[in-house]
């Protein structure tokens, strides 16, 4: 029988996207503009929440695209812009990309093979709970909770009405 355990609740989840978003611009300050890439569901809304943050607290100049890996093939992922100038604006610019969980980094490396096409100045991960089941050679820069878990278990993330990140037995 599955049992879940709530790990983060609506206010610790508001909190560390406020840390993490204070970290990326601590980190980024000497910056002229700066790319946050949300992948698709709870990574964009994380990233909108932390760009809101962001764009409120500092006057780094900020982007917000999207992210949309194939779930049938996760090699693939698109990038959406959602501004007029779509195709000089993440051209040599740090980015910073947003998910809510990293668990094997699949996700993220689709995403930074399509990033790279932007000849970015640096690329930088953002992540809500970092199971640290790593296949790939990612290193999260900003964590909000870094988790051990086993192969075996679940987390899932509410982040529509709810709230909540759970870790599921």
């Amino acid at each position: 029988m599955e049992k879940a355990k709530i790990i983060l609740n609506r206010s610790q989840i508001l909190n560390k996207a406020r840390r993490i978003a204070f970290e990326i611009i601590e980190n980024n300050f000497t910056e002229s503009a700066l790319v946050l890439i949300g992948i698709k569901g709870n990574g964009l809304r994380l990233a909108k929440a932390i760009f809101k943050i962001i764009e409120k607290e500092s006057d780094l100049k900020i982007f917000l695209l999207e992210a949309h890996p194939s779930q049938k093939n996760a090699a693939n992922a698109e990038i959406i812009f959602h501004t007029a100038d779509n195709n000089g604006i993440a051209n040599h610019l740090s980015m910073v990309i947003v998910d809510d969980v990293l668990n094997t980094g699949s996700t993220m490396m689709a995403v930074i093979n399509q990033c790279l096409k932007y000849h970015p100045k640096k690329i930088e991960v953002a992540v809500l709970v970092n199971r640290q089941h790593i296949v790939y050679p990612i290193a999260v820069k900003y964590t909000g909770l870094a988790l051990a878990t086993t192969l075996q278990d679940h987390i899932e993330v509410k982040l529509e009405d709810d709230h909540e990140v759970a870790l599921i037995h």
